[in-house]
């Protein structure tokens, strides 16, 4: 059976993009036009309603909370190479 792929969540053609941060790690951009939030991570992009945005912003603070609650191991804070951005 074939896959059936849903809508994109906006219709117009361009973005007219906002840019609300940035870091080595990669950006957020909210289209002013439709409201999709872009998360951008290096080699990876995703778009969220700014429900779902919302929603993922509170459970990484959630888990951020937890990881610093956490004994300290400088491996926790910043991957076991020592690079923020490395991925496992």
């Amino acid at each position: 059976m074939p896959i059936e792929h849903s809508k994109p969540a906006h219709r117009h053609t361009e973005c007219d993009m906002q840019n609300l941060s940035h870091s080595d790690v990669g950006s957020v951009q909210l289209c002013a036009h439709c409201g999709v939030v872009h998360v951008n991570l290096n080699y990876l992009s995703v778009k969220f309603t700014l429900e779902a945005f919302r929603e993922l912003a509170c459970m990484l603070v959630c888990a951020q909370g937890r990881i610093d609650a956490q004994p300290s191991d400088a491996s926790l804070q910043t991957g076991a190479t020592g690079d923020a951005t490395a991925l496992h």
